[in-house]
């Protein structure tokens, strides 16, 4: 019987076991289906773009789909019909769309105020003209050459890109009633306004993208009025997509470097920016490491939804700009501690943009025992104190700094109080957290969120006693539009709740 008991005991555990095992499968392969739907490569991908752009981006693809062997399905309209059709998805709830090509970078602005779309990438561009018949030769060269000829004009309604553009640039010549009263036909769509002008015989011109008019083989006239009045033609990812990792492929690859010549032969002009292409694009990223614990997990989900490779690379940023002096390759982004050390560097990134900043403090020992005030009390004789090494560290730099300003540098060297000398932020932060041997440090607020110790931090009231983190991006990145959606990225509520966290105030705009 005993034995029996035995036998049955070992039999539950063995079936308990594989039951545990079981369990853990099904949900791991529950999390296989659920990721391989988001980003399925086998789904085909959805686009709404507007008519005026459909010959280009109808060519790439079909180029992508003889590629990569993923399907590309085209629903066209006018940018105002397709946002409608976006808002009407979301309210119903309904995923029929990936990707949105607007004909006016205004449309994509709107559907990110409402919260329809996520990231952008720019394709092309184009301006407003009015066209004529291809065999015309009018004198024209204002709007008001337009009315004193008493000529029959087409315009775009507003839900059309070209409308739109229309309507802005009209409005602020106090003409646009002028012109929207007297109009001999209105259409929704760019494409059915040049059609107009080509088969009917009671239109004379149409107010149009350049672009149509060449396809249509209208004649451009250049409008004074209108001269400035280009548009920008983007890839939106739709935030309701299910597979926005398919759909940002397919958007990089019609923005691709390679593939603005297809817009230039359909008369767009093609953007500065523009990428080079690569199926899995890999990229160098270089911050200090202040910034770690802030960004890593934005950066990383960045990476995962993008389809893309970052090689991050943190340190003290003095090291950091000493590697990018010391080679010819410059990152493509360099987030640092401090923005003094974008400056050091200028000459190899763009303008840099303003993300967070943090104060430096006086960390000291609890209870105070050395009663320290101020900065001017480290140049008392007896002290230890913990900093950085000045040329490697952004904290480092401005410590010693601070020292300079309260003239007490000297007296810190002279009696030799230095008792540690770390490389970077967190190294001194936790060596002040994990011993007893320091009595005071300067350390960033946003570093002591962690501490175990109970220690006690002084404010510090100087201009030098801030470090403003800011990001740029290198002149001679391969990829200025993926990272530039990076630092879209790290400007996100989710990312600023991430930096608040932690003890940083936020400056991204």
């Amino acid at each position: 019987m005993a034995e029996a008991h035995v036998y049955r005991q070992g039999n539950k555990k063995w079936y308990l076991l594989s039951v545990c095992i079981i369990v853990i499968l099904l949900i791991l392969g529950l999390q296989y289906i659920s990721h391989a739907n988001k980003n399925d490569n086998s789904s085909p991908i959805t686009i709404y773009c507007a008519a005026g752009v459909r010959k280009p981006v109808e060519i790439l693809a079909a180029r992508y789909e003889e590629a990569f062997g993923r399907t590309v399905r085209l629903n066209y309209g006018s940018s105002g019909e397709l946002e409608g059709k976006l808002a009407i998805d979301a309210e119903q709830g309904i995923n029929r769309a990936d990707i949105y090509i607007p004909a006016d970078l205004s449309f994509a602005k709107r559907a990110q105020e409402k919260g329809l779309i996520a990231e952008r990438i720019a394709l092309a561009q184009f301006r407003l003209v009015a066209a004529g018949k291809p065999d015309g030769d009018l004198k024209i060269t204002s709007l008001q050459d337009i009315l004193d000829q008493n000529l029959a004009w087409s315009l775009c309604e507003k839900q059309a890109g070209a409308g739109k553009k229309t309507y802005e640039y009209l409005s602020q010549t106090g003409k646009y009633e002028t012109f929207m009263k007297g109009a001999k036909t209105s259409f929704p769509r760019v494409t059915e306004a040049a059609s107009a002008v080509a088969t009917s015989e009671t239109v004379d011109l149409a107010f149009i993208w350049n672009s149509t008019a060449k396809q249509f083989n209208l004649r451009v006239y250049d409008i004074a009025e209108l001269k400035d009045a280009q548009s920008t033609i983007s890839a939106n990812i739709v935030s309701s997509s299910t597979n926005p990792t398919g759909a940002l492929h397919l958007s990089r690859w019609l923005a691709a470097s390679k593939h603005q010549e297809i817009f230039k032969e359909h008369h767009f002009t093609p953007v500065a920016s523009s990428d080079t292409w690569a199926d899995i694009p890999e990229v160098e990223f270089y911050s200090g490491s202040l910034n770690r614990e802030a960004i890593d997990r934005t950066v990383r989900s960045f990476e995962a939804r993008e389809g893309c490779r970052i090689k991050i690379q943190y340190a003290g940023c003095g090291a950091l700009v000493a590697g990018i002096k010391s080679r010819d390759h410059t990152p493509d982004s360099f987030f640092t501690c401090d923005a003094s050390y974008l400056k050091k560097v200028e000459e190899r990134f763009g303008a840099d943009v303003p993300i967070s900043q943090t104060q430096i403090v006086m960390l000291v020992r609890p209870g105070n025992p050395k009663n320290i005030k101020s900065i001017a009390d480290l140049g008392r004789p007896g002290l230890r104190i913990g900093t950085n090494d000045p040329v490697k560290s952004t904290l480092g730099f401005l410590s010693w700094e601070l020292f300079r300003a309260y003239k007490i540098d000297q007296k810190i060297k002279d009696q030799e109080t230095i008792a540690v000398y770390t490389p970077s932020a967190p190294e001194l932060v936790a060596q002040m957290d994990a011993s007893g041997s320091l009595d005071a440090a300067l350390v960033y607020k946003a570093n002591i969120q962690h501490l175990s110790r109970k220690l006690e931090t002084i404010e510090i009231d100087h201009p030098l006693a801030r470090a403003r983190q800011h990001i740029a991006v290198s002149k001679k990145t391969k990829y200025p539009q993926l990272m530039g959606r990076l630092i879209e990225a790290l400007k996100t509520e989710e990312s600023r709740s991430r930096f608040e966290k932690l003890g940083f105030d936020w400056s991204a705009q």
